[in-house]
């Protein structure tokens, strides 16, 4: 981030970097408290279908348990790492997630304003402009064309990756964006405030410029309910209705030099988009590992090969060691 931050051009940076840095962006994206929630959300339907396989002696052959456990103990200690599976698969995904954005362009949105960019706990924004309006607030999967995705690099720098299927952008020689205007810096902060989980952190700009922008999240900040069906094993179904954190926010910042090609149709996925081959790459790791924990280390270890990392061998048998 550092070389980032001080590097004028991302045309300087190398293929390996920027692999790094989108691994970096999709990991970001998928490690929030929100994201927590969402799967945590999830815990009665999986006790429900623990409790099943207990009472079916599903787990006969595959468990041994090393301690004297009550029926509910097994229940609970075999929920929990069922989500803790499922918070792996999500890092393990966002690992690789540079080869789902490979088809994706990058500008820098360099901020020359007296106003700094600010940060939150959930940082790393995606936005879909040409259909979120007419598709709704779902269009922002890392497949889903239109999408574009905002990362915070510092007070004066926000990397903007966009699908160039759909926009353009008049960029400068060292692929940057510059912003001169006050509100379009207003508007990208913004955007922090409708991904926050409870924390917008800044620099060196004032409480009470912040204070102001708290005060008109409600423009961004989108938690639409939707009503899902779910299934249970039983072959029942039911209707919930719940808010998704992920949402496209309800105001884009109007950045300058952007062009937006009206033609393009939406897709759920970008024909460009390799996200079978992440699909199957993530599915292989699992089933390499079998062990959702060694999966992560696995997962990294095999990005370091697949980049040429070096050194990360050496600090993955330090941690080990430790």
């Amino acid at each position: 981030m550092k070389e980032l931050r001080e590097t004028s051009s991302l045309t300087d940076l190398s293929d390996t970097y920027l692999k790094l840095l989108y691994s970096f962006v999709t990991t970001q994206r998928l490690r929030t408290k929100s994201v927590k929630s969402d799967i945590e959300a999830g815990e009665e339907f999986l006790k429900e279908g623990v409790e099943d396989d207990l009472e079916h002696g599903r787990y006969e052959d595959k468990i041994t348990w090393t301690d004297d456990l009550t029926d509910e103990e097994k229940k609970e200690q075999l929920v929990d790492g069922n989500l803790l599976g499922i918070h792996h698969q999500h890092l393990v995904r966002g690992i690789f997630g540079f080869i789902g954005l490979s088809d994706l362009s990058a500008v820098m949105l360099r901020n020359t304003t007296s106003r700094e960019f600010v940060v939150s706990d959930a940082p790393v924004i995606h936005d879909n402009i040409r259909f979120k309006q007419v598709w709704g607030p779902g269009t922002i999967g890392l497949a889903n064309r239109g999408l574009q995705i905002f990362c915070p690099i510092g007070p004066h720098r926000v990397l903007l990756l966009y699908d160039p299927a759909v926009y353009r952008f008049d960029c400068n020689s060292k692929q940057q964006v510059v912003l001169e205007e006050t509100e379009v810096v207003n508007e990208v902060n913004l955007l922090q405030f409708h991904n926050a989980d409870s924390i917008i952190m800044f620099n060196s700009c004032s409480e009470e410029y912040v204070s102001g922008l708290l005060d008109r999240m409600g423009e961004a900040r989108r938690r639409d309910k939707r009503t899902e069906e779910l299934e249970t094993e039983k072959d029942l179904s039911f209707e919930t209705e719940y808010a998704p954190h992920q949402q496209a926010p309800g105001i884009s910042p109007d950045l300058p030099s952007c062009t937006v090609y009206s033609e393009t149709g939406f897709e759920t996925q970008r024909g460009s988009c390799r996200v079978e081959e992440h699909t199957r790459l993530v599915h292989s790791i699992f089933q390499e590992a079998v062990f959702s924990d060694v999966s992560v280390i696995y997962a990294i270890r095999f990005l370091c090969d697949l980049l040429d990392l070096d050194g990360c061998d050496r600090v993955l048998r330090s941690d080990q060691d430790s």
